[in-house]
């Protein structure tokens, strides 16, 4: 499903808006976690592992950056910030261009 797609536009970003201002304040959370993988994985769930996976990882580093002291929150967000540019700029590009 396509961001601008009709069906998202019309049927799966209303339901989902709606569900997520209906529910109670903890649960807001929850509601859009699954909303997005039911996003992510709208044309199948070949992808569906690798989704939840990410979320795990990411979960665990928010968990690992709270715990963490001001100056090592600092150095963390470095770390990953460099990772996440590094990451981007190499598997985005085409095969066979210089990176």
């Amino acid at each position: 499903m396509n961001f601008n797609s009709v069906v998202f536009l019309f049927c799966f970003m209303p339901l989902a808006l709606g569900l997520y201002y209906l529910v109670p304040g903890r649960v807001k959370n929850a509601v859009l976690l699954v909303e997005s993988l039911l996003f992510f994985c709208w044309g199948g769930i070949t992808w569906l592992p690798l989704a939840v996976g990410m979320v795990a990882i990411n979960y665990a580093a928010g968990l690992l950056l709270a715990s963490l002291p001001a100056g090592g929150k600092r150095r963390w967000s470095t770390a990953n910030t460099r990772t996440f540019c590094w990451t981007r700029s190499t598997l985005s590009l085409p095969p066979g261009l210089p990176s």
